[in-house]
């Protein structure tokens, strides 16, 4: 119905737009050919001879074709209006469908991913058990990995320890030989 009655008004405004260009350009065809006239009658009419008056019913029909051509005017505005109006509802119509749609998709967006969620839980469901052993175990392993990192730093601990005592004894063993060889302890051979 809505359609309709724009479709309507957007075909009165065009034919109101129509006769306002065919008025106004007959007029002016009107007067042009009037000026035409008029500059003939002056080229051929004696020079002793006064103009040609212009009747008053002449000026009269020239008054109400002006007028008519001012209320046409006027229409041709209202309904442009009306037209700009239409145009403006239509573009708020839009945008509130527009909307509907966006609020639409969100509401289906946030399902899918409500759906999606509790497939995951479902399919997750039976390896909770799994799952539940694959931590427990990696945290059995890392307990052992930490255990074996203090191991570790231990062993570098006594290894640097025993190359210490190491040195220490080849040290004391040249100290001896050195003796030995100055025969510092002459009863013991």
């Amino acid at each position: 119905m809505n359609a309709s009655r724009r479709a309507l008004k957007l075909f009165l405004c065009v034919c109101a737009l129509l006769a306002v260009a065919l008025i106004s350009g007959d007029a002016w065809a009107r007067e042009r050919g009037g000026k035409k006239r008029e500059e003939k009658a002056k080229s051929e009419a004696p020079k002793g001879k006064k103009k040609p008056r212009v009747r008053e019913a002449d000026i009269d029909s020239i008054r109400k074709r002006y007028k008519k051509i001012a209320g046409l005017h006027d229409d041709v505005v209202e309904l442009r209006d009306e037209v700009a109006e239409l145009l403006r509802e239509t573009d708020e119509r839009k945008m509130r469908r527009n909307k509907r749609k966006l609020e639409q998709l969100e509401g289906k967006i946030g399902s899918t991913r409500s759906k999606l969620q509790r497939e995951v839980d479902k399919a997750l469901k039976p390896h909770e058990k799994k799952l539940k052993e694959l931590k427990a175990e990696e945290a059995k392993l890392n307990a052992r990995i930490e255990k074996i990192e203090a191991q570790g730093k231990k062993a570098t601990r006594l290894s640097h320890e025993v190359a210490g005592l190491w040195g220490g004894l080849s040290r004391t063993e040249r100290t001896v030989n050195a003796l030995n060889a100055m025969n510092v302890f002459p009863g013991d051979e």
